[in-house]
């Protein structure tokens, strides 16, 4: 039997060396010395740079890893390199140019050299030298999305604010990389407007590349829209789902038949601040009652128009659903999402909604849930689908409809009403009403009397200027 006898000798929290001797069988041993870890600095070779009177030593794996082009110039190891040497065919800026023994020291520590003053000069000469797309990646992810307008200003000057290193870095889209990026750019779209345009576009057919749902994608759309670029151009990039209105005010975005479930409902992103209406169409996308909770709107919206038909939210989905204060219309429709009448009565709907479009078609909400949901006294437009729902006489009778309300639109799709109990619905409207249409349709409403119903209407109702049911 082999066994194995070693010393282990702690020099370093980097490294441990170990010695021993190998015993393999009666009459054979194997003396050894090993290190784990760092190899030790005696053993690796170096390059060494210097520029004017300082110099930088790197490991020459690291240099043959990341910056293999140095290697031309290192004719023997561990003899130092003039920078003069290496950047002497370089096109950027000479401040750029003395970062050089910046980028070496960054190869090994990036999180502790990359800074706003020298990102931009390090990034364009690391390209220039060829470094390693994994290094560039490393290089620009030290640098904070909201630094890189103070970046893009550190690298020019009064006489040159815009040096070729910057051209540069912009041109390869080496500093603009995500979303923050764009939107830090787009608060100083007075300085960065048409310099940054070209590289941000290019910023976005990356992260569409990413997102091709669009789930994500609308702040940085909403943020290069903001900076200046035509809206033409950034459509032009962005799937066909999303888009943008008229000054980005609005947005569309069109995820039918997606099935991006609730962890798509939970990636979803819009526009912190400028949107004012948002037209969001979940058909069918099964985000369920987890995804209805994890939706999250832009504060400040005034308008959405949010269409969760089948989405499967039942009651718990309409109790967790967080709509903007801020709304002052809203079109919500949740058919077939079997709310109930526990999802009827938990429902929130903004305060300070002045019209309403409420789709509750096949929710199953019943008599218990009419009588339970709470509309906005603020309400001046309702248009409200009970179709389906059996509510019932005693559900119609017990829907309580804003005090100032001055239009409403009814459907009542087969649902088991007599005449009698849509007059005693009819008396109890407010007497504000301008506007009334009621869809009796299957209610088994004789064809004849709605002249009587109208009637009665307008009887009521001394405000009313229209009136229609459609039986």
């Amino acid at each position: 039997m082999a066994w194995l006898l070693c010393h282990f000798d702690h020099h370093s929290s980097f490294r441990q060396t170990f010695t021993g001797t190998a015993q393999l069988d009666a009459t054979f041993s194997l003396e050894f010395k090993a290190h784990r870890g760092e190899i030790p600095e005696a053993s690796q070779e170096f390059i060494v740079v210097v520029c004017e009177e300082e110099s930088v030593k790197c490991p020459k794996s690291l240099i043959q890893e990341h910056l293999p082009s140095l290697l031309e110039h290192a004719v023997h190891a561990n003899r130092p390199i003039s920078s003069e040497k290496i950047l002497q065919n370089c096109p950027l800026e000479p401040a750029a140019q003395r970062r050089l023994l910046v980028l070496l020291r960054a190869l090994s520590h990036p999180q502790e050299v990359i800074n706003p003053q020298n990102a931009v000069s390090v990034l364009s000469l690391a390209d220039w030298l060829k470094c390693s797309n994994s290094m560039l990646k490393a290089l620009a992810s030290v640098l904070p999305a909201s630094q890189v307008p103070e970046a893009l200003k550190a690298a020019g000057s009064e006489e040159n604010p815009t040096p070729k290193s910057v051209e540069w870095v912009l041109q390869q889209g080496l500093l603009i990389c995500d979303t923050g990026a764009i939107e830090a750019l787009a608060r100083e779209k007075d300085r960065f407007g048409s310099l940054c345009q070209p590289s941000v576009l290019q910023c976005l057919r990356t992260l569409v590349q990413e997102d091709p749902d669009g789930l994500r994608l609308s702040r940085a759309a909403f943020a290069a829209i903001t900076l200046g670029l035509p809206s033409k151009e950034v459509h032009a990039v962005l799937p066909s789902r999303l888009r943008f209105g008229p000054g980005a005010k609005n947005l569309f975005l069109d995820l039918h038949k997606r099935g991006i479930g609730p962890e798509g409902a939970a990636r979803l992103e819009f526009p912190c601040l400028g949107l004012q209406e948002l037209d969001l169409d979940l058909t069918r996308c099964n985000i369920r009652a987890v995804g209805a909770a994890a939706l999250r709107f832009p504060p400040g919206l005034q308008r959405l128009r949010l269409i969760l038909h089948k989405c499967d939210i039942g009651p718990e989905g309409a109790k967790a659903l967080s709509l903007p204060g801020s709304l002052e219309h809203l079109e919500l429709d949740l058919s077939h999402c079997l709310i109930g009448p526990v999802g009827a009565a938990t429902l929130q709907l903004p305060r300070a909604l002045r019209e309403l479009d409420l789709v509750l078609l096949r929710c199953g909400i019943g008599a218990r849930g009419a009588k339970a949901l709470i509309l906005p006294e603020t309400l001046q437009r309702l248009r409200l689908d009970l179709a389906k729902c059996e509510v019932g006489p005693e559900g119609l009778r017990g829907l309580r409809l804003p005090p100032r309300i001055s239009s409403l639109q009814l459907d009542l799709t087969m649902t088991a009403l007599g005449l009698d109990s849509l007059k005693a619905f009819l008396l109890t409207l407010p007497k504000s009403l301008q506007v009334l249409e009621m869809n009796l349709t299957g209610c088994k409403v004789p064809v004849a009397q709605i002249s009587n119903l109208e009637q009665v209407a307008r009887q009521r109702l001394s405000n009313l200027t229209s009136v229609s049911f459609l039986a």
